[in-house]
């Protein structure tokens, strides 16, 4: 049965896409455009895979559903032979649709090096795909539309046995867990109030003023540090100092939670922003620096270190005075 959307006006774009329909049966898009006076039929292959592939690019149609992309024939065409491409190349590996559990991520990642710079406007409908069809469809097009799939190039890599890796990450645990406390103690000798998740995400001029609400006098000498950059004492330092070891353990621990990692310039730049609640345990996070030209945006939970979410939350409180006192410096000179 066919369903149909129409514009109801004429394109001024001779290449603009008037009107579209989608044939389940015969497996088919048809579409017109003002320039072809010919309809444009595009054809996917009778099988499951096929019809999820002829859906995406029926979603991708502005006339088909709202918020769809591809509006001039060129680009629904090119978007369609892709599709049809990535049909071939999943079917060569006995991937038989979006909702398959074989499906992976690194299918994705081998086919985006064939096909090169035309991934970039196609990705919506794969993404499209994967949220309406495959059980881990948020996470997975989260991924696809950030783009973090280009393969870097470099040495080859050896991977841990199971006992090495597993003694990395207890040694990155156990650092980064001690230094979190520290960091809340010396919080709390402030006087600031812990009780919540939220005093992670606190500013460092909020904890300031926490500190100076309570009569602490630890609120004189971090005000001392974003000033001079000087950590006086103890306690200071353990509210505002950062290591390298510090992030190198964040680093592994966010490698492991979801198989992701941001670079270290990127962890140094995230705020309370990169953060994105979304109900309950979920969250978004952007890793992404702001000259970045693509983006790090990640689906996850926030529930516990063991999560992207919530080591990302523990990052932005470490770093907090770290990050006003650059912001800072680069204000005077």
């Amino acid at each position: 049965m066919a369903n149909a959307r129409g514009r109801g006006s004429t394109a001024q774009d001779a290449h603009a896409v008037l009107s579209s329909v989608t044939d389940a049966t015969s497996n088919t898009v048809t579409f017109s455009t003002a320039g072809h006076p010919d309809p444009i039929v595009v054809r996917f292959a009778h099988d499951k895979l096929g019809d999820q592939c002829r859906q995406a690019v029926w979603a991708m149609i502005p006339q088909a559903q709202q918020g769809g992309r591809w509006g001039s024939a060129s680009t629904v065409q090119r978007g369609a032979r892709i599709l049809q491409l990535f049909q071939e190349s999943l079917d060569e590996r006995g991937v038989t649709g979006f909702d398959g559990p074989t499906l992976a991520f690194a299918h994705m990642v081998e086919f985006r090096e064939r096909i090169g710079e035309h991934w970039r406007s196609s990705r919506v409908a794969v993404a499209w795909a994967l949220r309406a069809h495959h059980p881990d469809g948020d996470r997975l097009a989260e991924q696809v539309l950030g783009d973090r799939m280009k393969a870097v190039v470099g040495p080859p890599t050896t991977a841990y046995d199971e006992v090495t890796a597993r003694r990395i990450e207890k040694a990155a645990r156990d650092h980064f867990v001690d230094r979190l406390s520290r960091h809340k103690h010396a919080l709390e000798q402030a006087g600031v109030d812990t009780s919540e998740r939220g005093w992670l995400m606190l500013t460092a001029d909020e904890v300031i003023a926490a500190s100076l609400r309570a009569g602490s006098p630890v609120a004189h000498r971090l005000v001392h540090y974003l000033q001079t950059g000087i950590a006086d004492g103890d306690g200071v330092d353990a509210a505002v100092a950062v290591g390298s070891g510090d992030l190198a353990a964040a680093m592994v621990l966010l490698g492991l939670a979801q198989n992701l990692g941001p670079n270290l310039a990127a962890l140094q730049s995230m705020t309370s922003k990169s953060v994105i609640p979304l109900g309950g345990d979920g969250a978004v996070v952007d890793m992404t620096k702001s000259r970045a030209s693509t983006s790090f945006r990640v689906a996850t939970s926030n529930g516990s270190l063991h999560s992207v979410g919530g080591l990302s939350m523990a990052v932005v409180g470490l770093t907090r005075f770290a990050r006003a006192r650059r912001r800072r410096a680069a204000s005077v000179a």
